[in-house]
């Protein structure tokens, strides 16, 4: 499935038109949200009042002294895992299901009622070493799906619920939708996570797209400006190399993942 957040698409961002992320966003609504408190902590230093004055360089001192207490780990957890209070926010998951979550669960119901058997592979950027293609479960290593994950793919398959990825659990992601849309399936699946750039690089890209929204845009600023410019620019090299040889390994590893689960699902 291509394209099926069109603004994000369109505007070279991960979030949709209300600053969503959608792989945040698959939850039931109906019930509690989860929650994520430390994240309020740092909140208004991840959306500074400015990104190139005083207000941003006293929000990175102060960030990079939660860091130091904390842990990188522990940033990593608390910026990425998801939040669902602030819509302004860094990984926002909404407070409804979104359209592009309504219409990706219609494509999958459509496309897989008939569907025994169910092999995906949801490709990300962002994490891990540049080219290197992680495979993510986000089951535990001792459920029937992650043994299957492993049959197919390999020893190199991590899990986000045992520490072994380089992804922390996430809230709502689009891979856990798969067995709700598709209840009398068997469901193996992974996220194929491409590595670009250093982890705080592309926090802080992701950082500065999303103050460019939520402030910069709001108080004034011009998309034309060199401000702006610059920060689109570091937003999609953060999650994009621009290189024959990353784009060549991107490609490989991800047909060899696909041939591999075409032979597990007829295996």
């Amino acid at each position: 499935m291509h394209a099926v957040n069109p603004y994000g698409f369109s505007h070279v961002r991960r979030v949709t038109e209300d600053n969503v992320d959608l792989n945040r966003n698959f939850q039931d609504f109906s019930k509690p949200l989860p929650e994520n408190p430390r994240y309020a902590e740092i909140h208004g230093l991840l959306v500074p009042s400015d990104w190139d004055g005083p207000g941003r360089a006293k929000a990175d001192a102060a960030l990079q002294a939660w860091r130091d207490h904390n842990g990188m780990s522990a940033f990593q957890a608390v910026v990425a895992g998801g939040q669902y209070e602030f819509p302004d926010g860094m990984f926002f998951g909404g407070q409804r299901a979104t359209w592009s979550n309504q219409t990706f669960r219609v494509i999958v119901k459509k496309r897989g009622a008939a569907a025994k058997r169910v092999g995906l592979i949801d490709v990300h950027s962002g994490l891990g070493p540049t080219g290197y293609g992680e495979p993510i479960s986000v089951v535990a290593p001792d459920s029937p799906g992650f043994e299957r994950a492993r049959a197919w793919w390999g020893r190199e398959v991590t899990s986000v619920t045992d520490g072994t990825s380089k992804s922390p659990p996430v809230a709502g992601p689009l891979i856990g939708s798969i067995e709700e849309s598709l209840p009398g399936a068997e469901v193996t699946s992974i996220g194929l996570e491409f590595g670009t750039v250093e982890l705080l690089e592309v926090l802080d890209a992701l950082r500065g797209d999303n103050w460019l929204y939520a402030r910069g845009l709001k108080s004034g600023l011009s998309m034309d400006s060199a401000l702006a410019r610059g920060i689109k620019t570091k937003a999609r090299d953060a999650l994009y190399v621009d290189t024959d040889d990353w784009k060549e390994k991107v490609y490989a590893r991800t047909a060899d993942f696909t041939l591999k689960a075409y032979r597990g699902l007829t295996s």
